[in-house]
């Protein structure tokens, strides 16, 4: 190769700038073989082979959205059963009950645990609410400001503190704070159901419906006394 002759990488450059080049040349089409795994190909062939590939691969993607745009429609339908549902109920009690049947039967949790701070666990008879501890872990302190779900797995330790000895089989989790009210712990037995990836949209829905929930209690009560 002389200083004047021009190396691959040029010539590729070049024909990336001139993409129409082969069309004013059509004779050189016929004459570019390309190596194939079943022998030569000619470069028409293997133009038709790579945009055949490329279109099985937007089908398969086009279909993935579709499937994935199909599951968001039915959980958020789920969500808003879920939601009238639990803004409907009479009583605290009755509040619990209908989130656990709700988030059992509808979104595969295998646990669940609600932790309330003093004032609104005493509205709950279930003997499955559990009060947030006077000093919490640091951990739970940050969750509670930050005010986002987490997804994931959990260490023994946050996993002890939210779901207690019940909690040993559980392979993934969702905690979702309660602005000042608490902290909702969603647990599963499968290892890829909550995931720190995965989007918290439904949990943030679900979180915004408790905490108006639990502030409709305190607003009645507000109201008896004004009116007492």
């Amino acid at each position: 190769m002389t200083e004047n002759t021009p190396g691959e990488a040029e010539i590729a450059e070049w024909l990336r700038a001139h993409p129409d080049f082969l069309a004013r040349h059509p004779d050189l089409i016929a004459r570019l073989a390309i190596p194939h795994e079943s022998g030569t190909t000619s470069l028409i062939e293997r133009q038709v082979e790579l945009l055949r590939s490329e279109n099985q691969r937007l089908r398969r993607q086009l279909e993935h959205l579709s499937g994935v745009a199909g599951e968001n429609e039915r959980l958020m339908q789920r969500l808003h059963r879920l939601a009238l549902g639990l803004v409907a109920t009479d009583t605290c009690d009755m509040l619990y009950r209908r989130l656990v049947d709700g988030l059992r039967s509808d979104f595969e949790a295998d646990a669940i645990c609600l932790m309330l701070d003093a004032q609104h666990a005493e509205k709950f008879s279930e003997s499955d609410i559990a009060a947030l501890p006077d000093k919490q872990p640091q951990w739970m302190e940050k969750l509670l400001a930050s005010g986002q779900p987490q997804c994931g797995r959990l260490t023994r330790e946050k996993r002890e503190a939210v779901f207690g000895a019940t909690g040993k089989q559980l392979a993934s989790a969702a905690l979702v704070p309660l602005a000042d009210n608490g902290l909702l712990g969603i647990g599963a037995d499968s290892d890829d159901r909550f995931h720190p990836d995965m989007g918290t949209l439904f949990l943030e829905l679900l979180r915004e419906t408790l905490q108006f929930r639990l502030g409709m209690d305190g607003r009645d009560e507000t109201a008896r006394r004004q009116r007492a």
